[in-house]
């Protein structure tokens, strides 16, 4: 038995095509008859005469035959046409019970489930609408999530992807409107399946609106690519590949200029801190310390999908008497609000030791100390050292992790402003006016002069230090006699510049833990040299720039 295959669509386009030359062969005929079916006669003569004729009348048989095929030409196409149109409508006729038996068993099949958790067992996420901007959930077997909502008006975010059940991938995240950021790509399947893309910024390319993150897989998946970002601002962060198998996403396509994260003040005021994701785990808490280098945080603070080998190892030593037994690995840290790092040297502590009693103390407690301040750093969970010049401190033995600024995207690895009064840091080129003359070579080592009550200047190699408490001093410095304990309350303290001609800031001791605290007086200068140590006082009386630039001594500025 020989079986037929058609193909209305086929067919249709085919009738349509047939049409066009049935047009055009109508036209060329009808232009031709005036010539062919009324000649006249080239003389007057007999001969002419009936040539004329013969001709004529073989042009009036051509016009009749070519009728006559017209209309068999116009019935041939109409029986195409009606072929093609008969076989649409078995194809309907067959399909529809088809889809209502599907659509039958899928709803007695999904019903339990949407009783019970609200979601399908099987089937794709509804697409987000501007009244539910969010794409719906996959079914919680099979389905992937579904498309985020991508609005017109200016300020609207773009709605998150859905995320897959077991199996799926995670719906896109929506383009945000101008002014907008991009939403964020839905989870993959827990078991298989890819994290969905984020959406792009700012339909218009707005300035300072970033890209919808990329959703992260399950087991077994690549992560969602990044959304781009607008104009002069990152793209999204790329989602994780799978526990098991997968690539991460890339990162969206950005420029920016200028992030702005939140900073805040703890153990009293004298512990600058700021939140960051390291390789996508959750944000922790992190010390911002100018006074050392790299960023060094515990292996229960990260996270370990795809954290891949280490590169190094390496012994960290911090003032709080704890020491930290370090591996490094490549990978990436994200601070929120566009800046996430390209891949770089972070540490990654593994054991820690103590060296003094309290430090003994704070490691007893493991993780819950931070919780209640009694961590190795505070409330800190990790040390974000953005110091340039520091001589690889507080690493021995092997060099440091990177300075995680220098990693950023566009100008955001340029330094970055720390605005204690104001809350908030800032990566990217300095956005304040410096004091007059107050930009100083060095960060943090720098040299200074100092001033106690009405003494004399004093030069001293300085370490500029938010993460240095409330500082120390050396003996000879300070000038009073006193070789132990602290500054006593109401001693006033100047900085200036090393020639003495541009005073940085100024304060007077206090009784009150806290930025303004007497500092430790040191009978001899540190192992390294340091005649003072700031403390977190320059940082709490006003803006402090940190320049990454030039490379290997960095650049302090006292801002107005």
């Amino acid at each position: 038995m020989s079986l037929l295959v058609v193909l209305p669509e086929l067919l249709l386009s085919a009738a349509t095509d047939l049409e066009s030359v049935d047009a055009e062969l109508k036209s060329a005929i009808a232009a031709a008859a005036s010539h062919t079916t009324g000649l006249a006669a080239a003389g007057a003569d007999e001969v002419s005469a009936a040539m004329a004729e013969l001709l004529a009348e073989h042009g009036q048989q051509f016009q009749a035959l070519s009728t006559q095929v017209s209309e068999s030409y116009q019935q041939f196409l109409e029986a195409l046409s009606g072929g093609a149109w008969s076989y649409l409508g078995a194809e309907g006729v067959n399909v529809s019970p088809l889809q209502i038996a599907e659509n039958a068993l899928l709803t007695v099949i999904n019903a339990p489930t949407e009783v019970l958790f609200g979601r399908s067992l099987i089937g794709d996420g509804a697409n987000g609408t501007a009244a539910s901007p969010n794409g719906g959930a996959g079914g919680l077997l099979y389905g992937s999530g579904g498309s985020g909502y991508s609005p017109t008006a200016s300020g609207a975010a773009g709605g998150a992807g859905g995320a897959a059940g077991l199996i799926g991938n995670g719906g896109p995240g929506g383009a945000g409107g101008a002014n907008a950021w991009g939403g964020a790509g839905g989870h993959g399947g827990w078991l298989f399946g890819s994290g969905g893309a984020g959406g792009q910024a700012g339909a218009a390319g707005t300035t300072g609106t970033v890209g919808g993150a990329g959703g992260n897989a399950g087991l077994f998946g690549a992560g969602g690519p990044g959304g781009a970002g607008g104009i002069n601002a990152a793209g999204g962060a790329g989602g994780l590949g799978g526990w098991l198998y997968g690539n991460n996403g890339a990162a969206g396509v950005g420029s920016p200029v200028s992030a702005t994260v939140p900073l805040q003040l703890t153990e009293r005021g004298i512990e600058p801190v700021t939140y960051a994701s390291i390789n996508g785990g959750r944000p922790v808490q992190l010390e911002v310390d100018t006074g050392s280098v790299g960023l060094i945080a515990p292996f229960w603070d990260i996270g370990l999908r795809h954290l891949g080998l280490p590169t190094g190892i390496g012994l960290a030593a911090y003032g709080s008497g704890v020491n930290c037994l370090y591996l490094t690995f490549d990978t990436t840290v994200d601070f929120g609000n566009g800046a996430i790092t390209a891949p770089t040297s972070v540490g990654v502590g593994v054991v820690y030791f103590p060296t003094s009693p309290y430090a003994l103390l704070t490691l007893a407690l493991g993780p819950v100390g931070p919780l209640i301040g009694l961590g190795p750093f505070g409330t800190a969970d990790g040390i974000l050292g953005i110091g340039v010049n520091t001589g690889g401190f507080p690493t021995a033995g092997a060099p440091p992790p990177g300075n995680v600024i220098t990693a950023l995207p566009g100008d955001l690895n340029q330094g970055v402003l720390i605005n204690a009064p104001h809350g908030q840091m800032q990566f990217g080129a300095n956005p304040l006016s410096p004091l007059p003359n107050a930009s100083i070579s060095g960060a943090p080592v720098a040299p200074l002069a100092i001033q106690i009550n009405n003494g004399p200047l004093v030069p001293v190699v300085a370490v500029i230090d938010s993460g240095g408490a409330s500082g120390s001093i050396t003996a000879s410095a300070l000038g009073t006699g006193q070789v132990s304990g602290t500054v006593p309350p109401g001693t006033t303290i100047s900085v200036y510049t090393s020639n003495g001609q541009t005073l940085l800031y100024s304060y007077t001791t206090s009784a009150t833990v806290g930025p303004f605290q007497g500092p430790t007086v040191m009978s001899t200068p540190t192992s390294l040299g340091y005649d003072m140590i700031t403390g977190f006082a320059p940082f709490a009386l006003g803006p402090v720039y940190i320049s990454t630039s030039p490379n290997g001594v960095g650049t302090t500025i006292f801002d107005t």
